[in-house]
Formats: C-alpha cells, sequence, structure tokens
C-alpha cells in the first residue's frame, strides 16, 4: 500500500471505540475534505470513483490522508 501511509482510517475508527473517543469536527471535515479532493484530482479521467470506505483511506502520523480506489490501485 502507501508505505508512509501505515495506518487506514478503519483502524483509526476501531482504535478509538474502546475508549468511546469520537473524532474532532476538525478531523471529520478534513476526511470528507480529502475525500472531495481525492474526486476532483481524478474527475477528468473517469466517471466514477469506485469504492471508497474507511478501509481505503490510509493516513500517516501527521493526520494526511491518500485515497485508494480502483482507479489508483497499486499507485
Amino acid at each position: 500500500t502507501y508505505p508512509n501511509y501505515p495506518y487506514t482510517l478503519a483502524e483509526l475508527i476501531k482504535q478509538r471505540q474502546p475508549d468511546h473517543r469520537s473524532f474532532k469536527e476538525s478531523e471529520l471535515w478534513y476526511v470528507l475534505y480529502a475525500l472531495a479532493a481525492a474526486k476532483h484530482d481524478i474527475a477528468g479521467r473517469v466517471k466514477k470513483v469506485g469504492d471508497i470506505k474507511p478501509e481505503n483511506v490510509f493516513v500517516n502520523e501527521e493526520g494526511q490522508a491518500k485515497i485508494a480506489c480502483q482507479y489508483s490501485w497499486p499507485d
């Protein structure tokens, strides 16, 4: 996958569940922004983004995100 992005959003959600810690509003807005930016980046090349789900959103230590879909995989 992305070597500098060792976590998936799904893993981060599971880590927070035992403590009942919710994401901050700013974190949720950032995820939505990253999804919209990814769609915008490939909009001219494909009509449909594909299956975007928490398992396909990769996050690094700084909180930056990359999104993998059928059109970006494995690149």
